[in-house]
């Protein structure tokens, strides 16, 4: 079975544009912390930034009725 990655931040921070919500409402939706959501939203060279566990990032993208934040699944090794 193959294993979902996480989003980059670009595609984090443009879905949450595309629904027009801003960092606390979004953050709301997936129950963390505002905080946690502009870390994800962060350029990866940022020292604060962490990615987005991909079960976070489909739950947002249910929520709020995106297509665009579909976890695309993966090719997975033997070893993986």
């Amino acid at each position: 079975m193959a294993h979902p990655k996480s989003p980059s931040p670009y595609d984090v921070r443009t879905a949450r544009h595309k629904t027009g919500l801003n960092l606390e409402e979004a953050a709301y939706l997936v129950y963390v912390g505002r905080s946690t959501w502009l870390a994800w939203e962060r350029n990866t060279d940022h020292p604060e930034h962490k990615s987005m566990h991909p079960a976070y990032a489909e739950l947002f993208a249910l929520k709020v009725g995106l297509k665009e934040l579909k976890i695309v699944p993966t090719k997975v090794t033997e070893n993986g």
